[in-house]
């Protein structure tokens, strides 16, 4: 077979690489119960989550958006707490990928998921918390449409990336813009409502294109108080 006149045949005979971290099924064992280990280590406990969540919830910031629900009638998200989210997945899945996002809001069970086991600090609670807060918000908002509308979903994602990024009071302008984007771009491409229906180096092209048309939702502000200082 040619492809251009390259000789296609002789790369196939070429001696492949053994590379351990990918290959070797024992390396990858072991990593794995190293991985499970740390985990139970330096996890969040359950009794620390549901105290530190109790006492977010106390000081009145989160108060107008539960006010939303209520006067329209729905259901605040349930918060489930689990420590068993896998670390990552090999291939690419749009409801089970927590490598960089270590929570989820699920709108067919009315129930946001944060990853204990994978969280580190009472900090990765509240950012995850609070992303996923934002994206019950717009959901609810938008009648829905967050779950069938790319468009909605991008602007959505812009949005909790920055509301996630509001804990970190530090952060200049530029960064705070830069984090959100790359974060949004992320959900978009690994959990946005059609994610699967293109081969993924188009679905990729597309989800960035999204995301970089949708900025202006980078200045909305509701629901958080003080989201932008």
């Amino acid at each position: 077979r040619r492809v251009h006149g390259i000789h296609l045949r002789k790369y196939l005979k070429m001696v492949r690489f053994f590379e351990p971290e990918r290959h070797d099924p024992s390396l990858f064992f072991i990593r794995k119960v190293q991985d499970i280990l740390a985990d139970k280590i330096e996890g969040l406990s359950e009794r620390e989550a549901k105290e530190s969540i109790h006492f977010f919830f106390s000081t009145g910031y989160y108060g107008y958006l539960f006010r939303q629900f209520i006067q329209r009638g729905r259901e605040i998200p349930d918060i489930h707490l689990d420590s068993h989210c896998p670390r990552f997945n090999f291939v690419m899945s749009s409801r089970t990928d927590f490598r960089f996002l270590k929570g989820i809001y699920k709108p067919e069970e009315g129930k946001i998921v944060l990853c204990l086991n994978l969280m580190k600090n009472v900090l990765h609670l509240k950012e995850n918390l609070d992303r996923e807060l934002m994206m019950s918000y717009d959901d609810l908002l938008n009648d829905g449409a967050l779950r069938r509308d790319d468009k909605e979903y991008a602007c959505s994602a812009i949005r909790a990336c920055r509301a996630e990024l509001n804990n970190y009071g530090e952060m200049n302008e530029e960064n705070v813009r830069k984090a959100t984007f790359s974060c949004a771009k992320y959900m978009v491409r690994n959990r946005g409502p059609n994610v699967g229906r293109l081969p993924y180096d188009s679905w990729v092209r597309y989800a960035n294109r999204l995301v970089d048309e949708n900025s202006f939702c980078f200045a909305k502000r509701e629901p958080y108080p003080g989201f932008y200082g």
